[in-house]
C-alpha cells in the first residue's frame, strides 16, 4: 500500500529499539501546563506518552522539518512546546489538510 502511494522508505523499529529497558521503566517527557488540560484531564499520561515517543524518534531520525497534521490541536501544540522547551533543532510544519475522498458535490 505505501509504495503504491510513492512510499520508497519507512521507519519501523522494535519496541526494544525505542524501549531498550522495557516501556514502563523509561524515561518520560511531560510538558506542563499542556498535557493535563483539555483532552489530557481525562486521558492521564496520553501526551506524555506522545511527546515521549515523538521525542525519542526525533532523536533517533534527527529531521531538519517535520510534517504533522493539524487535526489534533492540542497534539500539536504539545510537540511545538516540546521542541522549544528542549531546543530540538527542528522545524515543525502542520499544513491544511484537506480530505478530498469526502468531499460534498
Amino acid at each position: 500500500m505505501l509504495a503504491s502511494a510513492g512510499c520508497n522508505l519507512m521507519f519501523m523499529p522494535d519496541v526494544a529499539e525505542i524501549y531498550p529497558n522495557g516501556a514502563e521503566r523509561a524515561t518520560r517527557i511531560d510538558v506542563p501546563g499542556l498535557s493535563r488540560i483539555l483532552c489530557g484531564e481525562v486521558r492521564p499520561g496520553h501526551f506524555e506518552g506522545i511527546a515521549t515517543i515523538v521525542a525519542k524518534l526525533f532523536h533517533t531520525v534527527d529531521p531538519d522539518v517535520v510534517v504533522f497534521g493539524a487535526k489534533d490541536f492540542q497534539q500539536l501544540t504539545v510537540i511545538r512546546r516540546m521542541v522549544v522547551d528542549l531546543c530540538m533543532p527542528v522545524q515543525i510544519c502542520a499544513p491544511c489538510v484537506v480530505n478530498t475522498t469526502h468531499q460534498h458535490r
